[in-house]
Parts: structure tokens; C-alpha cells; sequence
């Protein structure tokens, strides 16, 4: 079922579960906003629904209470109809009837006095009465008002358990007749209003007569009945009685809704059948669990001797008495299957048949046959239902059958998981032999099996631990890492791997092993070849065939053989080659390749710190250092230049010559350094220590020159050349660095040695002075300063050449020639710092492009608004805000973004690179504004995170267009 009942569950967590997937099902159907249904059906699906909820509720309370021993038929009942029918005392015009200033008088009073006792509500009625009774202008009527009053208050008290006494209630009886005697007194001059009065006194004495002379309907009728009956007397039995009287009594020419309603009077006459023979017209989703609930409420009657539909199962004839069903069966799976059919609840369906026995059974063999691959959820529902059932056969059919279909859709991802959870290790291992032969025989990209998760530890046959090798060399090559790609070739082809794949992956080796400057052993090359003869046969039938359907033509078997082996001598040979004389860096590498003509350039004519590696090819500590060094240089890019000359080649043996150099490899590292003359000079130190990537890395940038000056406020500070007060910083063109780290970092030191002729400062973090000048509140922070601007952000990426390029158009780099600015080269305008009116998408995105933007939103007719703004603007004096504004038709679209609230003047903050906001909830004004403003500076005001860009209205953005084109 919906939840899980199974046939130990009682009746009471039978309805509830019931009752909460209705209650859910009514719900989604009026306020599911994204469901496209027409409108109408929509309409008309929560009408029907809204009668089976009535029918369900009423079931509820009749035969399904829960708590038999205590329970309150009348009471439950009655709050059953009240829901049922909210508008019954509604329609009256309550509020004038009590504040009449006769309200006995009142054409209402009467007719609701009637409502309130038909339906229970006796504290209303009473107060009612009794006002009446104390506003009435004759004695005669205030008496018998009086009198009515007080039998309505002497009536016992109802709740939802049956609690009173039948003493009370005969006490209360003996009150109410006294109560009809005395008014009986008053008969010959009020005769009306006497027969009016004892009218009520009666209903609530349970008269069945006048109670279906003054109910609108069977129903209200039956249920007041119960209602002001005794406690102790009322059973579902006695409640069939009175529904038969009162259905006898009433003149059903004037039945309204109430009785029109489908099943309604039938379940309270205890006619089971015809209620589900109406039920037919409303719903099967009603009659399917009426019969299921009720089949349980027979069984559990049969246990406590109170069998009130009889002792055999309810039952339905099918051909003319030919043939009787069990009426749960068959309603049970006839619902079941219209949720496969038209809805596709698999699993909810299944839940249903497995509750009808072998029949079920037989019938849930049909259904798994049916299901589709290609939905995951219906898929795993149903294997979930056959697992609980103990259906283990069917499950693993369902596996292997859904796992093959995928694989031959190429699905291989989901294929593994199917055989995974079917435990089916070789069929795994064929999937990644699939996969590859498709790779090979159509040319195609290697499938990523991106999303193997789990299951990827079940992977582990020789053709998937081949497929994970080969893709992590494919992933290498196409990169660009041909060394990396090449080495791990080597490895995959010398392991004990599937020789069929292994025979295409020889071919695909020898261009890897051309392309790469990996150095190859003698040894390595031996067991190449060795194995190469080993694969590379005739005798590899599956192998050679997968290589003949990679080619575009039918070729001769042997002459094919023939060629690969000519072939892939003449790659060894070249390894080998390659091993004695090939250089040890390429240009993929970020390793700087010198020679006589780039060694002053790349070396002297630079104040940035250089290391020089140089070797001889044939090295072999050369050979071990080449992986280090260039591991050295990628860590070291744009901060140190790792470079390196092969002294083997005869151009370069005179510079190798003329440094000194005696043994391969040597290291020596050259620094700028300048003399007491002022003279700039470069001499190298020979490097001594371990010739691995780290020590290299930290060693060089120990020794890396900078020109940075750290900033202090106070210049009382100021010890040494390395450090400026601020106000000497600020007289140039300058760059700032707010840092809270404790040393300066090597990219900003490369920088400022890269741009010598730009000031670089950098400020702690404990520099409050400096840093409240500018207003900076996080780290880091780049500040570009000029000489009577304004300083601007530097939004970019902290990378080395993001940076670089930004810098350059500001000034030239210390080793480029000076050169005339060029309009493209020319650094951007700053940001105006005015209070701007943001118009357009244009406008928004130039003015909040970086930094925090001050947004107000006011109305078109209320700019004298932004006064309060540009005071704002002008306290601004460190130029952490910067100021615009836009009017609200143009705003419509950001205010329902952010969520903003409708109220203008309004104002948020923007950060929009960040993509933050925050909106100001205040009053409006200079220095409730200015005080908001502050604790976002200090960061005591968190910001709320946006997606998506911002937008002005679209309509506006047209207007704007055409506007531009106008004279």
C-alpha cells in the first residue's frame, strides 16, 4: 500500500495511512502550482476528491474509530457534518441577530436558533437565548427565553468520548420536561413563540419527528438524532435503526445536497452494497479501499462476536449468478492495474496485488514481464517489491534482463550497476570488453564511465582493470603530458593484460612512444619486444580481428602482422636513440631551453632571480634530475626563470665552458645584486643541495629578490629601506597589497621585480591606521592608486599572469623597452564615484562591477527621496560605497529576484561580483542609513547570497534602446 501495511497491520493504522494519502493526494491537487492541467479538469479532479473525502471521513467516524470503548458516536458525527457542511450556520446573519435590539424579534433568530440545536452548537445557542431573554420588552416572552436558556444549560456536557452518565441525562430529561410544563403556561397568550421554543427542548430530547420536520435534509436529521441520544445506547447498530426511522419519516421531495451526496445515506443506513454501488460512479480508488478496510473490519467482527455485514468476506456476482469473486480481489486488482496502466505507479500497484494472495501473485508475474528499462525509478521500485516479497528469481531476472538491454543500448554505466546488484562479476568485466571494442572498431572517444560510485569496487576483471589504466593514458596524451602518457603506455603493455585489446593498444603505442621524449632502459626495451612478439601474432585471432575492423579496407592478416612488426622495431630503436641523444626538455615543458643567443635575455639582462641547470643528455643523474627540475620549474612559473643548456652540443660548450662547468649536472643560481657604486650585477652561486623538486622550490625562493616596501601608518615605524610611511607611498603611481599573511609572498615579490618602475606596497593586516584610510575589510585586497584618482579594485583572478596582464597596462614591464600607451593598451577608466542612476542593464553592471554598491529604489513621482542618498554619498570619504539608484517600475524585476519588500523609498546593498546583497530595514534617513552602513563595513551585517544575474525590466531596457534613436 501507500505505506506499509501488510496483514498483521490493525484496521486503525490501515485507515490512517488511507486517510493521510487522501488528505496528501487533495492537497497536491489544490495547491500543486506547477501542474499544467487544464484548469477545468483540474476544477473538476478536486470536486470528486472533495466527495471522497467526505464519504472517507464518515467511514471514519462510524466504523473505524480506533477507541470503541470510550468513543462518542454523536459527537464524532456531528463534527463529521459540521466539516462537511461549514456554510449550514454561516448563511444566517449572525452578527445582526446578536446585535438586535430585540433579537427574539429578528427575522433570523428562529431559523438559527433551529441551525444551532440541529448542529450541536449548544454554548452559541445558549448565549443567543439568553441575550434574547435579557433584551426582550415583554415579561412573557423574557420568561420563556429565560426557561429555554436554562434547559440548554443543564444539558450535559458532549465530548469526543463517551463520558456522562444516563443519571445525567435522566436528570436532564426531568429539567426539560419541567421546562415544557412551565412554558406550556404561557401557551394561551404566546402560543407561537411557546411552540417555537418547545420546539428546541424537543430536538434536543432526540424527537425523531420534529427533528425531520425542521432538518434540511436525511442526513442532518440522522445525525442530530445520534447526537442527542444517550451515550451509553449508541451503536453503529442503533445508528442504522435510526437512519431507516428517519429516512421513513422524511419527505425526500425536499432532500437537498446532503442526501444527493453519493454513499452518504446508504453507510448510515448500513447499506454496505448499494454505498459501493455508488461508490462505482465516483471513484475506484475509493471503492478499492473501502472493500480492502472493510474486509478487515469483518474479520476483526467475526473475532469480537459483533459480525454486522454477515461472517463471509463481501462478494460480487459476475455473469448473471454464473460466477461469484471475492469483492477485495477483484476491486483490489482492478485498481492496481489502472496505476500501471495509466499512471505508472509500479511499485504502489505491486503493493496492492501482493495483498490478494495466489491470485495476486499470478497476477504480479504478468506485470513484471512488462516493465521497460528505461526508467531507473520503476526499475529499482520493482526490485525493491520483489525483495521484500521474497520474489527472488523474478528480481534477478529483472537485473540481468535490464543490465543486457542498457549494454546494448551502450548504457554501460548503468549496465554495471544492474549486474552489480545481480552479482554478476563476469558480466561486469564483458561490459568494459564492450565498451572498448566499440572505442576501437568505431573509432570513437573512450566512454569517461563518469558515476560508477560504488559499484566501481566490483570492477576488478582484467578487461576493466585494463579499460581504468588505458583511460587514465588517453586522459595524459590529451593533455599534452606525453611523457606521463607515454610511461604509463610502457606500464599497461608489460602487465599481464586481455591480449585481443592489448593487440590494438601496440599500434596506438608506437605513435605515443614517437611523440614523447621519455627515456626508455635498455631493459625496459628488451621486455617491450619481448612481449610485442608475444601479442603481435598470427595466432591472436580475437586480437588481429579487432585490428582488421579498425582499418578502412580489407588487408592480408600476415602482411599486416608483417608491417607491425617492421614497424615497431623501427620505435624501439628510436627509444633507444632517444636514450643516448635526444635533449632532456621540449618546449611543453616550463623549463627555459638557453643557448648563446637567448642566454643574456633570458639570463643577465633581468633583475629576476634565474637557476641554470647544466647537463650533458647522456647523463644519467641528468637523467634522474630532468623530472625534478621540470616539476621545479611548473611550481616556479612567472615567480623564478628554470632554465637549462645542454653542454653537449657543440654551440653550447663555450658558455658551459666559460661559467666553469666540470661535472653534469650542475645547478647555479643568478641573482641581481648591486653594488656600493650602484652598479647592477648578476653572478651565479653554484646550488648544493638535494636535487629534488621541493628543496629546489624553497631554496630558490628564499633567494628571490623583491622590491616591495611594507606600508605603515605611523612613520615613527619606518626602520629600514624596506619600509614607507603611507603618505610618502601615496606621492606616485603605486600599487597596495592588504595581506593578512605574515610574510610577503612570492607572486607579489616576482611583481614587483617584473614592474620596477611601479611602486608595490604591501599592509599587514595589523595596520589598522592604513587600512581604515581605505576601507579595507577583507583579504586580500589589491589597490591601484594615482596621483589625484581615486583608488580602484583590482577584481581579477590572483594568478600570476592575470595579474601580469593587468599590470602591463599600467606600466611597462623592468625587461620590455618603454613604449607609447595605445588606446588599447591605456589602463580603464576608473569607476565614477557620483550618485548614478541605474537606467539600464548596461548602466547597473558598469556602475556595481566591482566593490559594494549602495541601491535605492524610490518612486517616480518621489525623488526628493534621494536627498537622503547623496548626503550618504557625500560622508563617504574612504570610498568603500559606491551610490546609485533606480525608480521601482524599473526596479520590478531585482525586487522580485532579491524578494525585496514593495515599500519605496527602499535601499539594499550589491556586491555584485560576489553576487551578495543585503536590504536595509529601517527608517528613512541620513543617520539611521549611515549607522546600517557602518556595521556592513565592520562586517557585523552578514549578506545573503543571490543567483543569476540582475535585470532591469525588459520593457524598460526597449524603451531605453529606442530612446537613443531619438533626436
Amino acid at each position: 500500500m501507500e505505506q506499509a501495511l501488510d496483514s498483521t497491520s490493525t484496521i486503525s493504522a490501515f485507515v490512517s495511512a488511507y486517510a493521510a494519502y487522501l488528505h496528501d493526494y487533495c492537497h497536491d491537487i489544490q495547491y500543486d502550482s506547477d501542474d499544467k492541467t487544464d484548469p477545468a479538469t483540474r476544477e473538476k479532479e478536486r470536486l470528486v476528491y472533495q466527495k471522497i473525502s467526505v464519504i472517507w471521513q464518515l467511514l471514519q467516524a462510524m466504523y473505524f474509530p480506533g477507541r470503541k470503548a470510550s468513543y462518542n458516536y454523536g459527537t464524532n458525527l456531528m463534527a463529521w457534518l459540521n466539516r462537511f457542511d461549514k456554510r449550514a450556520i454561516m448563511q444566517f446573519d449572525i452578527q445582526g441577530v446578536f446585535n438586535s435590539p430585540i433579537p427574539s424579534r429578528h427575522a433570523s433568530f428562529w431559523p438559527l436558533v433551529y441551525k444551532l440545536t440541529l448542529r450541536g452548537e449548544l454554548d452559541s445557542l445558549q448565549r443567543l437565548v439568553h441575550i434574547a431573554s435579557e433584551r426582550a420588552p415583554d415579561p412573557s416572552e423574557k420568561a420563556i427565553l429565560q426557561t429555554v436558556a436554562q434547559s440548554i444549560g443543564y444539558f450535559p456536557a458532549r465530548a469526543s468520548s463517551s463520558s456522562s452518565s444516563s443519571a445525567n441525562r435522566e436528570e436532564w430529561k426531568d429539567k426539560a420536561t419541567e421546562g415544557l410544563r412551565i412554558m406550556g403556561t404561557y401557551e394561551k397568550d404566546r402560543s407561537t413563540l411557546v411552540s417555537y421554543a418547545q420546539t428546541i427542548i424537543h430536538i434536543m430530547l432526540g424527537d425523531t419527528t420534529t427533528l425531520c420536520h425542521n432538518a434540511v435534509s436525511s442526513v442532518e436529521a440522522i445525525v442530530a438524532a445520534i447526537y442527542y441520544q444517550d451515550d451509553n445506547t449508541i451503536t453503529v447498530r442503533t445508528i442504522h435503526s435510526l437512519a431507516l426511522q428517519v429516512n421513513e419519516l422524511r419527505d425526500h421531495t425536499h432532500n437537498n445536497i446532503h442526501d444527493q451526496h453519493i454513499g452518504l445515506l446508504s453507510l448510515l443506513k448500513g447499506d454496505i452494497y448499494g454505498a459501493l454501488e455508488e461508490f462505482a460512479q465516483l471513484d475506484w480508488w475509493l471503492l478499492a479501499h473501502v472493500i480492502d478496510i472493510l474486509d478487515e473490519y469483518m474479520v476483526q467482527g467475526v473475532l469480537d462476536g459483533d459480525c454486522l455485514f454477515g461472517t463471509r468476506p463481501l462478494s460480487i456476482d459476475l455473469g448473471g449468478g454464473q460466477m461469484e469473486v471475492d469483492a477485495r480481489s477483484f476491486f483490489i486488482l482492478t485498481y492496481a492495474r489502472g496505476l500501471v496502466e495509466q499512471e505508472h505507479m509500479w511499485e504502489t500497484a505491486l503493493d496492492y496485488m501482493g495483498t490478494c494472495g495466489e491470485v495476486g501473485k499470478r497476477e504480479i508475474n504478468k506485470i513484471i514481464g512488462k516493465i521497460s528499462p528505461s526508467n531507473d525509478q520503476i526499475i529499482l521500485g520493482v526490485v525493491e517489491y520483489c525483495t521484500r516479497s521474497g520474489l527472488l528469481n523474478a528480481r534477478q531476472q529483472i537485473f540481468e534482463k535490464t543490465a543486457h538491454q542498457l549494454l546494448e543500448q551502450h548504457a554501460y554505466v548503468a549496465a554495471i550497476r544492474y549486474y552489480y546488484l545481480a552479482g554478476n562479476d563476469q558480466q561486469i568485466d564483458h561490459v568494459f570488453k564492450t565498451c572498448l571494442y566499440h572505442h576501437y572498431r568505431h573509432k570513437s572517444d573512450l566512454d569517461p564511465l563518469d558515476g560508477l560510485g560504488r559499484h566501481k569496487s566490483r570492477c576488478d576483471g582484467p578487461y576493466a582493470r585494463f579499460y581504468f589504466r588505458y583511460s587514465a593514458t588517453v586522459t595524459l596524451y590529451k593533455a599534452d603530458n606525453y611523457d606521463e602518457a607515454a610511461q604509463k603506455a610502457v606500464d599497461l603493455l608489460l602487465m599481464d593484460s586481455p591480449k585481443d585489446v592489448l593487440f590494438a593498444f601496440f599500434v596506438q603505442s608506437m605513435t605515443l612512444l614517437t611523440q614523447s621524449a621519455l627515456t626508455l632502459s635498455a631493459q625496459t626495451i628488451q621486455q617491450l619486444a619481448q612481449r610485442f612478439s608475444e601479442i603481435v601474432t598470427i595466432d591472436n585471432k580475437e586480437g588481429l580481428g579487432l585490428l582488421l575492423d579498425c582499418l578502412p579496407m580489407d588487408q592480408d592478416a600476415n602482411q599486416v602482422v608483417s608491417s607491425l612488426c617492421e614497424m615497431y622495431k623501427a620505435a624501439l630503436v628510436l627509444c633507444a636513440n632517444l636514450a643516448l641523444s635526444a635533449a632532456m626538455y621540449s618546449s611543453r615543458d616550463a623549463v627555459v631551453e638557453l643557448t648563446p643567443k637567448n642566454f643574456k635575455q633570458q639570463v643577465l639582462a633581468t633583475d629576476k632571480l634565474v637557476a641554470v641547470e647544466f647537463y650533458a643528455p647522456w647523463c644519467g643523474h641528468c637523467q634522474k634530475l630532468a623530472p625534478e627540475w621540470k616539476k621545479a620549474a611548473n611550481n616556479l612559473k612567472g615567480l623564478v626563470t628554470v632554465a637549462a643548456i645542454n653542454c653537449d652540443g657543440e654551440a653550447n660548450r663555450p658558455l658551459c665552458g666559460q661559467y666553469d662547468v666540470k661535472g653534469f649536472p650542475t645547478i647555479k643560481v643568478f641573482r641581481s645584486n648591486t653594488n656600493k657604486k650602484g652598479v647592477r650585477t648578476k653572478k651565479p652561486t653554484d646550488y648544493q643541495g638535494p636535487r629534488e623538486a621541493k628543496p629546489l622550490v624553497d631554496h630558490l625562493l628564499s633567494q628571490q629578490p623583491s622590491n616591495v616596501r611594507l606600508i605603515k601608518g605611523d612613520p615613527a615605524k619606518v626602520k629600514s629601506k624596506a619600509s614607507i610611511s603611507i603618505d610618502d607611498f601615496l606621492e606616485t603611481e603605486a600599487m597596495i597589497l592588504f595581506t593578512d599573511k605574515p610574510t610577503t609572498t612570492p607572486l607579489y615579490k616576482a611583481l614587483s621585480v617584473d614592474f620596477g618602475g611601479l611602486w608595490m606596497g604591501e599592509v599587514k593586516k595589523s595596520e589598522k591606521q592604513v587600512l581604515d584610510l581605505f576601507g579595507v575589510q577583507s583579504f586580500p585586497t589589491l589597490l591601484v592608486l594615482k596621483p589625484g584618482e581615486e583608488a580602484s579594485v583590482y577584481s581579477g583572478k590572483l594568478k600570476y599572469q592575470p595579474l601580469f596582464d593587468y599590470l602591463s597596462t599600467l606600466a611597462p614591464a623592468s625587461s620590455e623597452s618603454k613604449k607609447e600607451t595605445t588606446p588599447s593598451q591605456a589602463p580603464e577608466t576608473p569607476v565614477q564615484t557620483k550618485v548614478e542612476e541605474l537606467a539600464s542593464d548596461k548602466t547597473l553592471q558598469h556602475h556595481c562591477a566591482s566593490g559594494i554598491c549602495v541601491v535605492a529604489i524610490v518612486s517616480p513621482e518621489e525623488k526628493d527621496d534621494l536627498k537622503v542618498v547623496h548626503e550618504l554619498h557625500d560622508q563617504n570619504t574612504n570610498g568603500l560605497f559606491r551610490f546609485g539608484w533606480m525608480t521601482s517600475d524599473k526596479a520590478s524585476a531585482i525586487v522580485k529576484q532579491l524578494d525585496l519588500v514593495q515599500d519605496y523609498p527602499g535601499l539594499f546593498i550589491l556586491h555584485a561580483s560576489k553576487q551578495l546583497y543585503r536590504p536595509y530595514v529601517g527608517a528613512w534617513d541620513q543617520k539611521s542609513i549611515a549607522r546600517w552602513l557602518d556595521q556592513i563595513a565592520s562586517g557585523r551585517v552578514q549578506a545573503f547570497a543571490f543567483s543569476g544575474d540582475l535585470k532591469i525590466s525588459s520593457e524598460e531596457q526597449h524603451q531605453e534602446k529606442a530612446a537613443r534613436d531619438e533626436l
